[in-house]
């Protein structure tokens, strides 16, 4: 192995750790913080690497858009809402879109050796959840730890989807498809996380409808058909309702009325958030009431309501650009599993999270920007 390799295969390791940090801990001990010290060593490497290398990247378009905002900000923070406030969606968040930067993901090995290390740190996280599962009196809603169902929902969405896309499309890997089921198993009768489960099918079926041609649009209906049959014979099926009770959450009755949804005397539901998102969005159209005034559970809602127009519009264009390199990168049929995991944490984004915790959103817009500009290299290359 060259050295070259060896430093990038670091780098990888140490993002994946980064990725599943939050898990990591929870198994080790409640005691233990994986997340910042990962992320330090991290920004220690890249930077070591890029000075050794003489690496410094040309500031791109995307790389504008996230220091705009990350200035926007820090003013904003100064006159409206608090400092600490905006340090915390800048080290919590947006930092890791630089990290993605620097990702060397350039060549097939690099997919494998990613998926390697992720598959790794899922089938720990998967190990620890069917223990404490079985381990379990109770066993609604099982996670690691204290750990929340929302971060480990997404864990194994990663998880899921990286053993289900490879370079070029769908894996053919058995093991891998083993993987997948084995994934969105435990999300839905587990650990029961909604927003993981439904993110990851609607990526998936997003992702296919842009990749399959017109004529075959129909075996994607016709998986969209079986998905909804398998759907309803798992959620009505008393045995397993028996078993795993966790699975009672995802019937259509129970996802309507859950109080996390529509709210109620002692819990704040995502309507609530919603409206009063909506309600200091209007308040301060412009600037917003200051950051993480509010947790929407919606990024773009959060946009709105906590920065206001002015925030909402920079991070609008961030993203419009982003989506625009994935159109190359689709066209190239290249990184196929970085942009359904991409489209995963963006669309579960949408119903949970907040700004400060989206780290794994704005570092595979890192990556996917990198593999962008590679690819168009490439193409420029060709041309002359």
């Amino acid at each position: 192995m060259k050295f070259k390799e060896f430093e990038n295969r670091v780098v990888l390791i140490l993002i994946v750790i980064f990725i599943y940090s939050y898990a990591i801990e929870a198994i080790l001990s409640n005691n233990v913080e994986m997340t910042i010290p990962t992320f330090f060593i991290l920004c220690s490497v890249i930077l070591f690497l890029v000075l050794k290398n003489n690496n410094v990247k040309i500031l791109r378009l995307e790389d504008y858009l996230i220091l705009t905002f990350i200035i926007y900000i820090l003013i904003h923070s100064i006159f409206i809402s608090e400092p600490m406030e905006a340090i915390k969606v800048i080290l919590g968040s947006l930092a890791a879109f630089f990290i993605g930067r620097y990702v060397n993901i350039q060549r097939e090995r690099d997919y494998e050796f990613i998926k390697r290390i992720i598959n790794i740190c899922g089938y720990v996280l998967l190990i620890a959840i069917i223990i404490n599962f079985l381990n379990g009196s109770n066993q609604y809603r099982v996670t690691v730890g204290d750990t929340h169902p929302v971060a480990i929902g997404e864990l194994l969405g990663i998880f899921s989807l990286i053993n289900l896309f490879d370079e070029k499309g769908i894996s053919k890997n058995k093991w891998g498809i083993t993987n997948v089921i084995i994934g969105l198993f435990t999300m839905i009768a587990i650990v029961g996380s909604r927003g993981a489960f439904f993110s990851t099918i609607l990526s998936i079926l997003l992702f296919l409808f842009v990749l399959l041609p017109l004529k075959k649009r129909i075996y994607l209906l016709l998986l969209t058909v079986f998905l909804i049959y398998t759907y309803i014979t798992i959620t009505t099926n008393p045995y397993l309702l028996t078993k795993f009770p966790t699975i009672s959450r995802f019937s259509l009755y129970n996802i309507i009325n859950d109080p996390s949804v529509t709210g109620s005397h002692k819990y704040i539901g995502r309507f609530d958030v919603y409206s009063e998102s909506i309600r200091f969005f209007k308040e301060n159209p412009i600037f917003g009431a200051g950051i993480n005034k509010v947790y929407s559970h919606n990024v773009f809602l959060e946009l709105l309501a906590t920065t206001g127009i002015m925030g909402f519009s920079i991070m609008l264009l961030f993203f419009t650009t982003i989506f625009l390199n994935i159109k190359l990168l689709i066209k190239e049929k290249f990184g196929f599993w970085l942009i359904c995991l991409f489209l995963f944490v963006f669309i579960y984004r949408q119903t949970s999270f907040t700004l400060s915790t989206s780290k794994s959103v704005f570092l595979f817009a890192g990556m996917i920007t990198s593999l962008y500009y590679y690819i168009k290299n490439i193409k420029k290359g060709e041309n002359k």
